[in-house]
């Protein structure tokens, strides 16, 4: 694909720093309950901003990014019928470059694939994308479309995804097979519903980060192999229930070396409508998940058609013993309302 740099207006990315008042209240800190601690933990947004160029086909419904090698990136959407976008990350010049076109999944699909969220194995050159395996959302009947998983290979040497490699396995049979998710399955969000949106690949597994259900205060996030689920194999997830508080679940989970970065955000349900997004850490395994910080929705582009963002993608850049980059990407925002943010962490070893 050739790449569309100067195609479409160039346009910017910050965060709003105002601290919207139920933060300031207080009132994040008790929805997400004790088990959120700063712990040495901070977030501040970059001073450099994001430029994007070129044009997305689908630019209000961003829901996340990752990237393999040499800074080529890949950025689905929930609401595109056929594939995800493919681009380049440049941040020498502050700007993502998104190619031309989409990169087809699966032709002739009819309704959206709902994809929520993508991740990286640079190891094996390839990318793996999945849907929310969620109900319709006019019809509260299930999709098909939407319980996609994907594997993407690249080529080695460039990053590029390639078309002729690309192969699908079902994420809802596989969850079905658990009794305990299965009881979730083709429900609404406000009936405690399955709802995927976080994807990340580590130590051999897919990592599956629930934002429904979230049962008496767990959020929930399923891992199996990566492989068996592409076979189609049996597979027994392991399941980690997280103290978030009632009402929040996982928009993106994003692997670091020693655990994970998650976005948490509302479920979906009407109690939680209202409800904040944050970055958390958690180390992988048991319960604890530690608050990061507040990630603020973007504003609404002057003159833009968006209707103000909610985070919903992360992708690390740069990660030391202590620093992180994070480039976070938000739906309903113009162009996914890229932004870079700098995380302090305590030291480890």
């Amino acid at each position: 694909m050739a790449a569309s740099a100067g195609d479409a207006p160039a346009r910017f990315y910050r965060v709003a720093l105002k601290t919207p008042w139920w933060v300031a209240a207080g009132v994040f800190i008790l929805a997400l309950g004790p088990a959120i601690a700063d712990d040495g933990w901070s977030l501040k947004p970059s001073d450099k901003a994001l430029q994007v160029s070129g044009e997305m086909p689908d630019p209000l419904n961003v829901s996340g990014l990752a990237s393999v090698a040499n800074g080529r990136l890949v950025i689905v959407g929930d609401e595109l019928r056929h594939g995800l976008q493919t681009g380049r990350l440049d941040l020498e010049h502050g700007r993502i470059v998104v190619d031309q076109g989409e990169f087809v999944l699966l032709k002739g699909n009819k309704k959206e694939l709902d994809l929520e969220d993508v991740s990286a194995d640079p190891r094996h050159h390839c990318y793996y994308a999945c849907g929310s395996c969620g109900v319709s959302r006019k019809t509260g009947e299930p999709a098909p479309n939407r319980q996609w998983l994907f594997r993407i290979e690249t080529d080695p040497t460039t990053g590029a995804p390639l078309p002729a490699k690309v192969t699908r396995a079902s994420l809802a049979a596989a969850l079905r097979a658990d009794a305990f998710l299965a009881k979730y399955l083709d429900r609404d969000a406000d009936d405690m519903g399955i709802d995927v949106e976080g994807l990340a690949f580590k130590d051999g597994r897919l990592w599956v980060g629930l934002r429904s259900p979230n049962v008496d205060g767990r959020g929930i996030v399923e891992a199996a192999s990566a492989d068996d689920l592409m076979a189609g194999k049996p597979v027994v997830f392991e399941r980690f229930e997280l103290r978030l508080g009632p009402n929040l679940g996982i928009r993106s989970i994003e692997p670091i070396k020693d655990g994970f970065l998650l976005i948490c955000g509302p479920t979906g349900s009407k109690p939680s409508k209202k409800l904040p997004f944050s970055l958390c850490f958690w180390a992988g395994s048991g319960e604890r998940v530690l608050r990061v910080g507040e990630l603020p929705r973007p504003p609404v582009s002057p003159g833009g058609t968006d209707t103000g963002g909610k985070p919903e993608g992360l992708l690390v850049v740069s990660e030391t013993s202590e620093k992180l980059g994070l480039i976070v990407v938000s739906d309903s925002a113009d162009n996914g309302a890229p932004t870079l943010y700098e995380v302090t962490r305590p030291p480890h070893p």
